[in-house]
């Protein structure tokens, strides 16, 4: 972790704010070489991000000593949901500063945002693919409470008629 320096994501830095988009929809392609994304996503990425869509959240960036972003945390705020909690979008840290604790450092910096805010509990959500994050989160105290499944539906050659 030398030389790296932890931050806050300046909503109203529109390089930030786009760099962190891109990283952000761009993240699957490590495990699932068939992700894709449009423009109008990161666009709608970017509202999340800047909170133009008035949503509140806490972004923690990894700078390197060019200020280059080397990771990223973004938790956004839930509160009017069935009980106040955050959601933990997405993670992702530069392949060259894994396996020496930013991830880790990175999702307590969101856990201390959220008791800041008054929230008592942080959700996520990972692809079953990204067997890292699951192994992550397991160790971080993360409880499996819902699978997701889903079904891609077009003409089989089971399919009624």
């Amino acid at each position: 972790m030398q030389g790296l320096v932890y931050r806050q994501l300046d909503p109203g830095a529109p390089s930030d704010v786009a760099e962190v988009a891109r990283l952000h929809c761009a993240a699957p392609l490590e495990w699932d070489a068939g992700h894709r994304y449009s423009k109008q996503m990161l666009q709608k990425v970017e509202s999340r991000l800047n909170g133009s869509d008035g949503s509140i959240s806490f972004v923690g960036l990894v700078c390197n000593g060019a200020d280059d972003i080397v990771a990223f945390h973004w938790v956004q705020a839930k509160p009017g949901e069935d009980r106040p909690h955050a959601h933990a979008v997405g993670l992702w840290v530069h392949p060259e500063h894994r396996k020496q604790g930013v991830a880790s450092k990175l999702k307590k910096l969101g856990e201390d945002w959220c008791q800041a805010q008054g929230i008592t509990e942080l959700r996520t959500n990972v692809f079953t693919a990204n067997q890292t994050m699951i192994e992550l989160n397991q160790r971080l105290g993360y409880e499996v409470v819902m699978v997701s499944m889903v079904k891609t539906l077009g003409e089989t050659a089971d399919a009624p008629t």
